[in-house]
């Protein structure tokens, strides 16, 4: 987080847009109570609520771009960011392993569904973000090419008379489906932290929110229309629906889609955790500046890894995902308590960045 090297703001948008996928991938109907016109139409409430979420911190961090690191309390407010980190670190991890070891390779052991992700996550994340920044480019461009390809092939099968009028749909499952997207949706809590690294200085940060939570908005949304324009009330019976619409809309000699979109959606996975420990090794060399960062994060890979095996046989993470008062204060913390916290204790070392 130190680095003097910078990302343009598309570069930081595409990133953080990859890894807002991955929340739809793992998308699990087994354990919501939303129905998926509820989460369709939520989805799209959600792209003003989720710039609201993120217009505090992003307002103050335009401002002050190093608010973070120029506060006398930042090991305090630093900690608060690294837990928050970890935890969705640890929630991504344990997702991947539910819909990996159920959906797709279900006679595998965890460990050996997780290491993998783990370790290529610590090296990305140990090369830096500006590596990650490149791939992401050539990433987004495969994964907007998957997408468009699954439309085509998925249009003769829509039926837009499947999608319940919103009037006929009850609106407190609406706002808690926008509101449960929030949660599903660390990547708005971090951004006002790439203020430092982004190229084009200062201003740049709000138009990042902006496009970020227009851009992720849109893609939830046309994932989820597709699902529900193709199974309509069926969803409910689909455990994993994006997942299950990629398999079951073949034609021609376009056989074995899902193998495809698994490859690519694994990739998100591997994005949202590099990013996350990225992260967190920034936390770390700031606690530790003295140490080289690579041997901590190697160390905190392993610590994830043991505890998301140890976990990996209980369903606590995909309960909680949709707890609403979990959701409340997870959301409640990022998007106000740590940016709100770092301004109130924050006392300038110097002229400010």
């Amino acid at each position: 987080m130190n680095s003097s090297s910078r990302i343009s703001l598309w570069q930081v948008v595409i990133l953080l847009c990859l890894s807002r996928m991955f929340s739809v991938m793992t998308m699990c109907m087994a354990y919501t109570s939303f129905t998926i016109h509820e989460m369709f139409y939520g989805s799209l409430l959600a792209i003003p609520f989720c710039f609201l979420a993120f217009l505090p911190g992003g307002i103050l961090f335009q401002k002050h771009p190093r608010l973070l690191l120029d506060n006398r309390f930042k090991g305090i407010w630093m900690t608060g960011y690294f837990l928050i980190a970890l935890s969705w670190l640890l929630m991504t991890l344990l997702h991947l392993n539910f819909f990996l070891g159920n959906a797709v390779f279900p006679q595998a052991p965890s460990i050996a569904l997780l290491w993998p992700v783990v370790l290529a996550g610590c090296w990305c994340a140990y090369q830096g973000l500006e590596g990650l920044a490149r791939y992401g480019s050539i990433l987004f461009f495969f994964f907007t090419l998957s997408i468009l390809l699954l439309c085509c092939i998925a249009a003769p099968q829509m039926d837009p008379a499947r999608l319940d009028p919103v009037s006929q749909v009850d609106w407190t499952g609406i706002l808690a489906a926008a509101s449960n997207s929030l949660f599903q949706n660390p990547e708005l809590f971090f951004l006002p932290l790439l203020a430092p690294k982004l190229a084009e200085g200062k201003g740049s940060l709000i138009k990042a929110g902006v496009w970020y939570s227009l851009i992720s908005g849109v893609l939830v949304s046309l994932l989820f229309g597709m699902v529900c324009f193709v199974f309509g009330d069926f969803t409910t019976n689909i455990v994993y629906p994006v997942y299950f619409l990629s398999a079951a809309v073949q034609v021609g000699f376009l056989q074995r889609l899902d193998a495809v979109y698994m490859a690519i959606w694994v990739m998100l996975a591997l994005f949202r955790i590099a990013i996350l420990f990225w992260f967190a090794k920034g936390f770390l060399q700031s606690a530790a500046p003295r140490r080289k960062p690579g041997p901590l994060l190697w160390l905190l890979g392993a610590l994830l890894l043991g505890i998301s095996w140890l976990l990996s046989g209980f369903l606590l993470s995909e309960q909680l995902s949709y707890h609403p008062w979990f959701v409340i204060v997870a959301v409640g913390i990022g998007a106000l308590v740590l940016p709100f916290g770092c301004w109130f204790c924050r006392r300038k070392e110097g002229k400010s960045g």
